[in-house]
């Protein structure tokens, strides 16, 4: 595989198990609540709908290996939970 920009060969790291290597990451997206938020209804009705809907923490894990990724949603950001998706995902591959 080559560069698109450059034409030199792609070099990419890559551990020879699964599981030997696992990325973590963890987005944070806005909940939008029923009926929609302030761009489908107006700033004055956006603010009446406030629903304290929060965010969805989205866990993903991703094998260097395989390239082989399991996403979870989960309550928090914390250390904790990227941990816990850790340990699900070795078992899983």
């Amino acid at each position: 595989m080559r560069d698109r920009a450059t034409g030199e060969p792609v070099r990419r790291h890559e551990r020879r198990r699964h599981g030997e290597l696992i990325h973590i990451d963890v987005k944070k997206l806005g909940r939008i609540p029923d009926g929609g938020g302030h761009k489908v209804l107006g700033r004055a009705a956006g603010r009446r709908n406030r629903t304290g809907t929060g965010y969805a923490y989205l866990h993903t894990a991703l094998d260097d290996h395989s390239r082989l990724a399991h996403t979870e949603d989960l309550p928090d950001e914390t250390a904790p939970m990227s941990v816990a998706v850790s340990r699900s995902t070795k078992t899983r591959w």
